[in-house]
């Protein structure tokens, strides 16, 4: 018995090591782009409070723009919606352009046989989701000082979530091997990403699309995704069952994929670099 306790120690102790590195390297990536600045990793608090400023002031003040949602509509909702909506793109934008390099610029690690290469693209992705969490509390407080609501049903939340992250994770592993074979292939991703944020309903209504067109945005992943992410932060609605299992599983998928690529390949990226 006492023989077969070791290898546990051990396994625990190996993935205790793997997390904290995770934890390490994902820190750099979070606060990497804002080293050497005047104040530092606060940006991280202080740009989304002053990017929802912004939008309250220059849409809602200045050019009294409404989403349609009724006489309850007041100062800095739209601004809320719309940024709102911003926060699941700009969390899976954020992780898939940094993966498209994530590998190139860690040479180094990448022709050691100990080191853990699923560790790069995961540590891009936690970066991205405390971007992500830090812009959700900010819309959270905005919500009560602005609309005076206080709910929030974090389980109703918890699957829009996920959803996203395994979206976010399908993709970033699968871009992140591919680049590493295909070096241009982070310019096609630049057009796809912005061909993504006007498929997706982030800055106008699903409603404001024709008719005939709308089901062009069932083939989007991220629409669900945006949809419910806004049902559950503004209206503290419980999701839709049948969005939220589609998203659930279209995002499974993509991330089986995505994952599997990257296990199936990166033995090859030495011989490439």
């Amino acid at each position: 018995m006492s023989a077969r306790a070791v290898p546990a120690v051990g396994h625990r102790t190996d993935s205790s090591r793997r997390l904290f590195l995770l934890w390490q390297l994902s820190v750099r990536e979070f606060i990497g782009p804002y080293k050497g600045t005047f104040l530092g990793a606060a940006w991280t608090i202080f740009y989304p409070f002053l990017l929802l400023f912004v939008y309250a002031f220059i849409f809602s003040a200045v050019f009294k723009m409404r989403w349609g949602i009724g006489a309850a509509e007041g100062f800095g909702s739209y601004a809320l919606i719309l940024f709102c909506g911003f926060i699941p793109y700009t969390f899976l934008n954020m992780a898939v352009q940094r993966s498209t390099n994530i590998i190139l610029s860690n040479v180094s690690l990448v022709s050691k046989v100990v080191f853990p290469l699923e560790l790069l693209p995961a540590s891009v992705i936690l970066a991205a989701f405390y971007n992500a969490m830090i812009s959700t509390a900010v819309v959270l407080v905005a919500r009560t000082l602005l609309l005076r609501a206080f709910y929030f049903d974090l389980i109703a939340f918890f699957p829009t979530l996920l959803s996203l992250v395994l979206l976010t994770t399908g993709i970033c592993y699968f871009v992140a091997s591919f680049s590493v074979f295909v070096r241009d292939f982070a310019s096609v991703i630049n057009i796809l990403l912005q061909i993504l944020f006007f498929m997706t309903p982030i800055t106008y209504p699903e409603e404001a699309v024709p008719a005939k067109y709308r089901f062009i945005l069932s083939f989007n992943p991220l629409t669900p995704i945006v949809r419910e992410w806004r049902r559950a932060l503004l209206t503290g609605l419980t999701p839709r069952f049948s969005s939220v299992m589609f998203s659930l599983a279209t995002s499974a998928l993509a991330c089986v994929v995505g994952v599997a690529w990257f296990v199936r390949t990166r033995r090859a990226f030495v011989e490439v670099l």
